[in-house]
């Protein structure tokens, strides 16, 4: 909010602070002879303008059901959108509607079948239902909601982990299982978007997540080769199941690579080739229209189920989907645990793809957005999500999510560090299991957040060349930007809280000492000793008791080695708090806080001279 000006009286001492936006940034190099007036500006904090779209402004003096109907159109979208849908777009709808149908229903039964381990039917369940009801609660206009390769396999590890803990193989154990971690997943979401935790898609880093994706990527391609060539059977016979290691699943594979089925691997590969080949001639005859709307993954499982049937292929050996149980969707009800499956035991696995499921959808429907104009808002997108796989839940479904790609940006900005983070987490889920690969990237996000927001953001300056009035960050202007000698000027760059703020004595010890953060301890100081310390404050918006109190010890510690701190640009708001707390009286007094860096640097030089003329006259 704006705050009032909040102006000196005339006669009030030249060092008396007052806030002031200071547009120079210290470069007026005639600050002496500046108009009163022109530091007598205050800082305007205003709120941005709320998006109508995601913030609803209700008239104050509105009825309650005025009120209600605002409310339900923000909450429910599809109150606000499908009144003034109109019937001209119903052809392009439809032929979006068919596309994404023709994709999703081999998807969803071949995630369903060879990554959850469930009947095909559940997947189709996961592609109608969840898309139904996040249609109706969504932000995203064009996001698809579906079953995700990702997510099916960790509900497929946690399938199998179960029943090989109770020593079970019965398909209904499986679909019990299955179906509560859809619902936990569900009520996790929506627990997160109703407490507005909508910005956990800004702390889990996208270098670890995609790491982990890309090595999750291998390990379905990896688990997949063993039907691709015919091997199951065989695989079963040798104990090579979920439980197994990815590298143990390559080793089987390469060890009995002499036993495959010859037919299979022709059928597996030829697919492979055509649904690589279709698409490649898609992406060159752009000109050629008809071809967008072409299906090739529909078409695929068309054209071989055909080929199959003619040629009996099934009876030389190829596996072939089951008949699928065509009793119509069933009816909602609540999964109940089999015996000897622990609950709690589920819930991680729930939490675990709640988290990694929302981050991986917020970003493509953030991408839909800007690239179609309009706002979403991550805490909604939480409920919708846990809504519909609460449904999805309720509806023997497999929990559903999106997905985006990434890597080749960090590359093309040689981000080494965040490739570092992509290889950590792909090795580990290769390695060990794709489970151990989620906690590493959820983890070492949550502590490189950490490690991160502990750590204030302060920068030495130094004063420019020929500009007596002109300070800049020297890290910018290296060679350039002069340190004082014997002042050390540090920017605040952040607000102060008690997070950030127990590294802050460190920090500036070692700016004292090296000038430059990235100098290391061990080395030699590069500095003269300090006897002034200014703190420009004009970016620290705000700061908490903890923060304070941290500065009074810095401040004491100073005053202990006899070197002076001054304050300068300190806001309003923080200044109520300087008072309250005796900082302001501890640093000096009212003549120890300036206005502008300029001012202060008078006020050090003048102090210098006098003392330098009575040391003289002694």
């Amino acid at each position: 909010m704006a705050r009032s000006n909040q102006g000196q009286p005339s006669g009030s001492s030249p060092h008396r602070y007052s806030p002031v936006n200071d547009d120079s940034s210290d470069s007026d190099d005639n600050s002496e002879s500046t108009p009163f007036a022109k530091h007598n500006r205050v800082h305007l904090y205003q709120q941005p303008e709320e998006d109508d779209e995601l913030y609803p402004k209700v008239n104050p003096g509105a009825d309650l059901w005025t009120t209600f109907r605002t409310r339900l159109r923000y909450y429910v979208p599809v109150f606000r959108w499908l009144p003034h849908y109109s019937m001209d777009g119903f052809g392009h709808d439809f032929i979006a509607g068919l596309t994404v149908a023709c994709l999703i229903i081999p998807q969803s039964l071949s995630y369903a079948t060879a990554l959850a381990h469930l009947d095909p039917i559940h997947g189709l369940y996961s592609a109608f239902v969840p898309g139904v009801i996040y249609s109706i609660f969504g932000t995203s206009r064009q996001l698809s909601v579906g079953p995700e390769a990702l997510v099916s396999m960790l509900v497929g590890s946690a399938i199998a982990q179960q029943q090989h803990a109770i020593g079970s193989t019965d398909p209904k154990t499986g679909l019990a299982i299955g179906c509560i971690i859809t619902l936990f997943v569900g009520l996790f979401t929506f627990f997160l978007g109703f407490v507005r935790l909508g910005f956990l898609d800004s702390v889990l880093s996208r270098a670890l997540l995609r790491g982990f994706i890309t090595a999750v990527a291998v390990v379905v391609i990896i688990e997949q080769s063993i039907t691709l060539f015919g091997l199951k059977e065989l695989a079963e016979h040798f104990g090579i199941g979920e439980q197994s290691s990815t590298v143990e699943k390559v080793a089987f594979i390469v060890e009995n690579f002499g036993h495959i089925h010859y037919l299979t691997t022709i059928v597996s590969f030829s697919s492979i080739a055509f649904l690589l080949s279709f698409g490649s001639i898609k992406k060159r005859l752009t000109k050629v229209p008809f071809l967008a709307f072409i299906p090739e993954i529909l078409l695929c499982v068309i054209l071989y189920t055909v080929l199959t049937g003619v040629f009996r292929w099934d009876k030389d050996g190829l596996a072939i989907l089951a008949p699928a149980d065509a009793g119509g969707i069933q009816l909602p009800s609540i999964p109940s645990a089999p015996e000897g499956v622990p609950v709690r035991s589920l819930f991680g696995t729930a939490v675990l793809i709640s988290i990694i499921g929302f981050v991986e959808s917020i970003v493509i429907t953030k991408q839909y957005a800007t690239k179609h104009n309009y706002s979403v808002s991550p805490n909604r997108e939480l409920v919708a999500m846990g809504v519909a796989n609460i449904f999805g839940g309720l509806f023997q479904a497999i929990p559903a999510f999106e997905t985006p790609h990434d890597v080749k940006f960090m590359w093309q900005i040689q981000a080494w560090f965040d490739l570092g983070l992509l290889l950590l987490t792909f090795f580990a889920t290769i390695t060990v299991s794709v489970e151990a690969g989620t906690l590493i990237a959820i983890a070492l996000s949550f502590l490189l957040v950490i490690k991160t927001s502990t750590y204030p953001r302060i920068t030495i300056m130094g004063r420019m060349p020929g500009a007596k009035g002109k300070f800049r960050p020297i890290k910018d202007y290296p060679g350039i930007a002069e340190h004082i000698d014997g002042v050390l000027i540090v920017k605040v760059e952040e607000g102060l809280y008690f997070a950030n703020t127990g590294q802050l004595k460190d920090r500036l010890h070692r700016l004292e000492v090296f000038g430059d953060m990235s100098v290391h301890p061990s080395e030699e100081a590069r500095l003269n000793p300090v006897d002034h310390v200014i703190f420009d404050v004009e970016n620290m918006p705000s700061l908490d008791a903890s923060a304070a109190q941290i500065l009074l010890e810095i401040v004491d510690a100073y005053h202990a080695r006899d070197i002076k701190v001054y304050f300068v640009k300190l806001r309003e708001n923080s200044r109520e708090l300087f008072e309250k707390s005796g900082l302001l009286e501890r640093a000096g007094g009212e003549r120890h806080f300036f206005r502008r860096t300029a001012e202060a640097m008078d006020h050090i030089e003048r102090e210098t001279l006098s003392l330098t003329e009575s040391e003289v006259q002694v």
